[in-house]
């Protein structure tokens, strides 16, 4: 989530089939959905939350913090919405071509982490202590 909120990588997260929306007649304009989301995808516009759909991943968080219920999540018309990717190998390599990387590029990156892809098989290195 940090490739985005911090360094504007739209494509670094898989986003949800739903995006957030808000009942204005309910929506008390308190600013929890501001405070709350990662994204900046809420924001209060004459004391009312207002959600860009272009920066909501729909992750919900704004919706389980909202005081007022005033939050929901809408599912996305089906023109909107992405195959799901058959197995983590393909994600991997859609998330790298949207992003304009190599997918040697991300394996790379991912040395240090305990659980890395191996083809299509993973395994776990174990932590070393400095």
């Amino acid at each position: 989530m940090r490739g985005i909120s911090k360094f504007g990588i739209e494509n670094s997260v898989a986003k949800s089939d739903f995006y957030a929306t808000v009942d204005s007649e309910v929506c008390t304009g308190c600013g929890t959905c501001v405070k709350r989301c990662q994204f900046g995808a809420p924001s209060l516009v004459d004391d009312i939350s207002r959600v860009d759909q272009k920066s909501c991943v729909g992750c919900g968080l704004c919706v389980i913090t909202c005081p007022s219920e005033a939050m929901t999540l809408v599912r996305k018309p089906e023109d909107q919405i992405s195959p799901t990717p058959w197995n983590m190998e393909e994600w991997m390599k859609e998330r790298a071509e949207n992003r304009g990387i190599s997918l040697q590029d991300i394996e790379h990156a991912r040395l240090d982490l305990p659980l890395m892809s191996v083809g299509s098989k993973f395994t776990r290195q174990k932590k070393t202590r400095d």
